[in-house]
């Protein structure tokens, strides 16, 4: 890795896009809004191999410029008011990922936020309806130094491929095994009432149920997948939420290669996938009390 100290505009963004409108899974299985939440907390939280976990979950998925329009708009509501230079030195990288696609650039974002200041204030303001929290907030004068930072606030830091290269999608282990190689990370499920997903209004049942026998219907959602089933001639199939495949030999080499059988996985992979269903959701305002102070 390299520092630099740069300086250039940036453009402003307005919201902090992590729902979809459409459920679905990412390449290892994960529920994509869960992977979109569970990225934003992980930086909130310090924990910067957890958040490139997220990041890139999104990114080799092929969710490239979901994961920009993320942390570009959460360093625009959270980070820009404590750290002037740092949405300058960012928004060059951006250009430079518009230029190269570069992967390790997703890296530069994560290594340059998760240890600096943030305040959460603005972010809680525009998404949550209780007046009352929003007028405790008003009333507040807000300081929110970077406890434990090991980053001064005028260095910045550029990641190289071989710093990020274990995030790479693997390919070559076999298709029931690949999941136990590659979850590493349970994903974050408290928080639906503060990024209100769209599958916060399926039972655990429900979302166990598309996990176990229809998540290659749903795995068409990520474009990496899509790729995939498109390669070995499938079809969605909306009636049986299913994919149809012209031939049984394309569909039988299709799952000798890509077959992950989510539902013959340990429990606790599967835990790690979907969650448990017994996650107790954090209130906007026990949101706001962790990550405005420390």
């Amino acid at each position: 890795m390299t520092t630099e100290n740069i300086s250039i505009e940036i453009c402003e963004i307005s919201t902090l896009s992590v729902e979809t409108s459409d459920f679905g899974f990412t390449r290892y299985l994960y529920i994509i809004d869960d992977v979109k939440s569970s990225l934003v907390i992980a930086i909130l939280d310090r924990k910067l191999d957890e958040a490139l976990f997220w990041a890139y979950e999104l990114y080799f998925s092929g969710f490239k410029e979901d994961v920009f329009c993320i942390l570009e708009q959460m360093l625009d509501m959270m980070y820009i008011s404590l750290n002037p230079t740092l949405g300058p030195f960012l928004a060059k990288k951006k250009q430079e990922w518009d230029d190269t696609g570069a992967y390790c650039i997703v890296g530069t974002f994560i290594y340059n936020m998760v240890y600096r200041s943030y305040d959460v204030s603005r972010f809680v303001k525009k998404y949550c309806k209780d007046q009352d929290l929003i007028a405790y907030i008003d009333a507040q004068t807000i300081t929110k130094p970077a406890s434990g930072s090991r980053l001064k606030r005028n260095l910045h830091i550029t990641v190289q491929p071989k710093d990020v290269v274990k995030y790479i999608t693997i390919n070559h282990i076999k298709p029931h095994e690949l999941l136990r190689q590659t979850i590493k990370y349970q994903v974050i499920k408290n928080t639906l009432a503060i990024f209100d997903h769209e599958h916060g209004i399926y039972t655990y049942e429900q979302i166990q149920s598309l996990y176990w026998y229809h998540w290659l219907y749903y795995v068409n959602k990520s474009p990496i997948w899509a790729e995939r089933i498109n390669t070995y001639g499938g079809k969605l199939n909306h009636e049986s939420h299913s994919i149809d495949f012209d031939t049984v030999d394309l569909e039988e080499a299709f799952y000798e290669k890509y077959g992950l059988e989510p539902d013959e996985q340990p429990k606790q992979l599967q835990e790690m996938n979907i969650g448990t269903g017994l996650e107790e959701q954090m209130s906007w305002t026990e949101f706001y009390e962790k990550y405005a102070y420390e």
